[in-house]
C-alpha cells in the first residue's frame, strides 16, 4: 500500500472518529444541561473541526455536503432510541 493510501485512510478514520464523537456530544447534551467530560471534549472537536462545514448547531451550510444526511436527523433517531 502506497503511503498516499496510507494518510488517506487515517484522515477518513481520524475524520469519522470526529464525527462520531460530535454526534454522540449532542446526543448526549440533550437537555440536562449538565455536560459530561467526554461531552464537552465531543462539543470542542465539533466547533473545532465540524462546524466549519455543519453549523455550529449541526444545521449544515447551504449548497455545501448537498445530498449528505443531516445530523440533526441522526442525533433525533439516536435519542428516540434511548
Amino acid at each position: 500500500m502506497s503511503s498516499f493510501c496510507r494518510q488517506n485512510n487515517t484522515a477518513r478514520v481520524v475524520g469519522m472518529a470526529m464525527l462520531v464523537a460530535a454526534i454522540l456530544s449532542l446526543f448526549a447534551c440533550g437537555g440536562s444541561g449538565n455536560m459530561s467530560a467526554e461531552a464537552a471534549q465531543g462539543q470542542r472537536l465539533f466547533a473545532a473541526n465540524c462546524a466549519v462545514c455543519h453549523g455550529q448547531n449541526a444545521e449544515g451550510k447551504a449548497m455545501l455536503g448537498k445530498g449528505l444526511p443531516d445530523l440533526q436527523l441522526i442525533v433525533a433517531y439516536l435519542r428516540a432510541l434511548s
